[in-house]
């Protein structure tokens, strides 16, 4: 959510939208829920009035690789190697995680080239920022749920913009709701892991996030619930315990997992930092030490068996 991905986090805009008559024929408002990555400076506005002409969503070209419905401007055979790649991310997800896979659709829109992507995304979300890509759960109706999507273009980066959106799909394709810190430390997390130069930036950043701030608190990071108060030392911050629970301690691991299938049932489940420090009463200065000594994997994550 979030950050559109441009630097790996992501960030969640709640608002009332009109419903987009090409998903379904009801007129009614629902609250719709987008996110991306901010890590690379937002892109800001062209002045002056909206072109006349409405850029449409793509859909000369299509490839259906379950659950995702590729919408694309440009041709999709041969197949991009990283469809394939996004195939193994859902099953790297449910796999971690231990979570379902869920058989809801996932509609990923690739715009043939910047403009028409910008111009599409004033047009229909005016208030979302200028991001590389978004996540968009549009609702429908209580009956038909939401409508799973990913905007974004063909840029150079459009694997690894993937890699990011496609991780709050999935999550939210099969649990009921995800704190947003851990929404986007989850996503910076599949992201970032493959893209050695990238991780390494990213890490350098945090640590002085941490030694310019008041250090690592994941109570504070839970207690987040507008965008405006998660800025980017609170995304890197996510990633990083959530890279912690998953690597860095094995007693962490189960907590996190079953605060994950929790999600499933419940929406709104009790705080996990008391759990954290129940299972690992000192983990505050084991996380402190874990982010001073960390270094850059030397593979990424591999891809499923």
């Amino acid at each position: 959510m979030s950050y559109l991905t441009l630097a790996h986090s992501t960030c969640r805009w709640q608002f009332l939208l009109g419903f987009i008559a090409f998903l379904s024929g009801c007129q009614s408002l629902d609250l719709t829920l987008a996110t991306s990555a901010p890590g690379i400076p937002d892109q800001a506005k062209p002045a002056g009035p909206i072109s006349a002409v409405t850029v449409q969503l793509p859909s000369s070209h299509e490839k259906r690789v379950a659950p995702f419905v590729f919408l694309s401007d440009k041709p999709l055979n041969p197949e991009p190697t990283w469809i394939q790649g996004c195939t193994h991310l859902r099953d790297q997800i449910a796999r971690d995680l231990k979570i379902q896979n869920s058989q809801r659709p996932i509609l990923v829109y690739l715009f043939g080239d910047r403009a028409s992507y910008d111009q599409y995304m004033r047009q229909r979300y005016p208030e979302l920022p200028s991001r590389r890509a978004f996540f968009v759960a549009q609702g429908r109706s209580k009956v038909l749920g939401e409508d799973l999507m990913v905007l974004t273009w063909w840029s150079d980066r459009i694997e690894q913009d993937l890699r990011h959106e496609l991780t709050h799909a999935i999550l939210h394709s099969t649990l009921l709701d995800v704190p947003l810190w851990l929404d986007e430390g989850l996503a910076e997390y599949y992201e970032m892991e493959n893209h050695p130069i990238e991780f390494h930036e990213r890490l350098a950043q945090t640590r002085e996030d941490f030694a310019k701030g008041s250090g690592p608190n994941l109570t504070r990071l839970e207690e987040i619930r507008e965008i405006n108060r998660m800025q980017r030392p609170e995304y890197r911050e996510s990633w990083l315990w959530v890279r912690f629970m998953l690597q860095g301690q094995a007693a962490l691991k189960p907590v996190l997992l079953d605060f994950l299938r929790e999600l499933r049932q419940n929406p709104k489940p009790a705080p996990l930092a008391p759990r954290v420090a129940t299972a690992l009463p000192d983990y505050q200065q084991r996380f402190a030490i874990y982010a001073a000594e960390l270094s850059v994997p030397r593979s990424p994550i591999p891809p499923p068996p």
